[in-house]
């Protein structure tokens, strides 16, 4: 997100220190679902999307049971508007070129880390 200029929309996004603060927020949110619905929830990780679609598009679509077809995860068939600033990469098959793509970068995102860090989000990557 930090990367991305979104304007006046997502001012968050613009600073370390708030962008720490909004997913760590993010973080409990999600930890609040977990613990009130347990086993009901299917969560979808970036990376294993990523690396095999269909399996975890198939897994989800069972987890909500609906059926499943393997060219759902052909997204770039299809011809409905995006409005997002994502719009060209919803235009292109899925993709994990941009998995680990802030490696290099590491030294200039260490204050986003430590921000982190500091708001008690763990960062799996960096274990």
């Amino acid at each position: 997100m930090y990367r991305t200029l979104f304007g006046e929309a997502y001012q968050f996004t613009d600073d370390f220190q708030d962008l720490a603060r909004y997913y760590a927020a993010y973080c409990r949110l999600i930890e609040h679902w977990r613990e009130a619905f347990g086993e009901s929830i299917h969560e979808v990780h970036h990376e294993e999307l990523v690396s095999d679609p269909v399996r975890a598009g198939a897994a989800l679509a069972r987890a909500c049971g609906l059926p499943w077809h393997d060219c759902a995860v052909e997204v770039e068939r299809n011809a409905a508007v995006c409005l997002t600033q994502s719009a060209a990469q919803a235009r292109r098959p899925i993709y994990r070129s941009s998995s680990g793509h802030w490696r290099p970068y590491r030294t200039h995102l260490e204050p986003l880390i430590e921000a982190l860090s500091r708001h008690g989000v763990r960062l799996a990557e960096l274990e």
